[in-house]
């Protein structure tokens, strides 16, 4: 994955996601962004950590990793900022 600072790939809309949605998503890194700052879908978080889907929203649902952010009626994300300091906190 290419980092965010260096992509130069222009953001695009995401066709998925509701017209009310405010994020953009990187082409290249697949990054969401919104405001300067970074989402992971919950697939992105499995990946992030070697685990299956529900794991993730287990752990979620149990505090072992921070609670997503509803972003619209169809789209949840984690802030990649909270992930981090999560992890540098164990």
């Amino acid at each position: 994955m290419v980092p965010p600072d260096l992509c130069r790939t222009p953001m695009i809309a995401l066709s998925t996601c509701s017209a009310r949605c405010p994020l953009t998503m990187c082409a290249l890194n697949r990054t969401y962004t919104m405001e300067n700052q970074k989402f992971l879908s919950v697939k992105q978080v499995a990946t992030r950590y070697g685990v299956s889907v529900p794991t993730v929203w287990n752990w979620a649902r149990d505090g072992r990793i921070p609670a997503p952010i509803k972003i619209s009626t169809c789209c949840t994300r984690w802030r990649l900022g909270d992930l981090e300091a999560s992890e540098a906190a164990r």
